[in-house]
């Protein structure tokens, strides 16, 4: 099973996800992590069976359903946030995934500002945590896998307040087989209590 996702599902929610199905005992998953922006590409390729982005628009031969919406916040150690308050955001490194990744172009935009002058690319979810817990830069980053450091103040919002909903769908073949349908229903069914609608 070829399934094309995003890095902050498979960190947070997906497993337990995939894993509730009967039928994914029987699977081999092969993933293929791409930002939920660009995901879409392999699915258009053919390339993966199924595949979750941000897309609601589905490929030719294709069907889509809508998961729930992940909820992101910019954040960064308060010893970040001390050292860069009197230079303003445009100055603050950022941590991006890979060139694909526009959530913080997205944030600094609602701010006024165009684009990031400083970046350091990190293609991994739990590196994004662990370098601005650290206090390298700021990143926007989903609130399901930073509540704990949120509980104990390693990382604060830039801008209180401010969050991000990014929807998430699941794209599959008109073809589906009874096997990928059970997985699509698991996934849907969890999706429901972990994403916000």
């Amino acid at each position: 099973m070829r399934l094309a996702v995003n890095a902050d599902s498979i960190d947070t929610w997906l497993a337990q996800a995939l894993a509730a199905a009967e039928v994914s005992q029987r699977m081999d998953f092969d993933f293929v992590v791409e930002d939920q922006d660009v995901g879409l590409k392999r699915m258009k390729n053919g390339e993966v069976m199924a595949c979750i982005c941000a897309s609601e628009q589905p490929v030719n031969g294709g069907l889509v359903q809508y998961l729930g919406n992940i909820r992101y916040r910019a954040l960064a150690s308060p010893e970040f946030i001390q050292r860069y308050q009197q230079s303003g955001f445009e100055h603050m490194p950022c941590l991006i995934f890979s060139a694909d990744d526009r959530l913080q172009h997205r944030f600094l935009q609602a701010q006024g500002i165009a684009e990031p002058r400083n970046n350091h690319v990190c293609p991994s979810s739990y590196g994004f945590v662990n370098l601005a817990v650290a206090g390298l830069g700021y990143s926007m980053m989903p609130e399901l896998q930073v509540q704990t450091q949120l509980d104990n103040g390693e990382l604060v919002d830039l801008v209180a307040g401010y969050s991000l909903d990014v929807p998430l769908y699941w794209h599959y073949w008109q073809t589906e087989s009874p096997a990928l349908a059970e997985l699509r229903q698991s996934v849907v069914a969890v999706a429901k209590h972990h994403l916000s609608h």
